[in-house]
């Protein structure tokens, strides 16, 4: 939905508008949610406290044993990693064809960084 701001209207107006369309719009979420496992939970919160994060990645096997230490079941990995990934936590590759799918990057920003100098480099 797209809400239009004027400065012609009171702000007062603008904003019963916009909370009436959030509220709408909220109304017609259907809950599809499940209970995050605390040992997920474990995971998270480990990856981002930023005195905890030496390293920007992680192979896929340092990150398997990282959630072993966290009390994640090795069958639960997969499903780990995909609700890291909707967080915004890390980003993985999961093609199996390609190298880069042993890579867990574990500081997105540092990922944003690097491709941006990549990109801004200058011939």
């Amino acid at each position: 939905a797209v809400s239009h701001v004027s400065n012609k209207v009171p702000i007062a107006k603008e904003f019963r508008q916009l909370r009436s369309t959030v509220q709408q719009l909220a109304g017609q979420i259907v809950e599809t949610r499940t209970a995050i496992p605390p040992s997920w939970v474990m995971v998270h919160d480990y990856l981002c406290d930023e005195d905890q994060r030496e390293l920007q990645f992680l192979r896929w096997g340092d990150f398997c044993r990282l959630g072993r230490r966290m009390h994640v079941h090795p069958q639960d990995m997969v499903g780990l990693t995909e609700y890291l990934i909707d967080s915004g936590v890390i980003v993985h590759f999961a093609d199996p064809t390609n190298e880069i799918c042993d890579l867990v990057i574990i500081n997105p920003g540092w990922l944003s960084k690097l491709m941006a100098s990549i990109v801004s480099i200058k011939m």
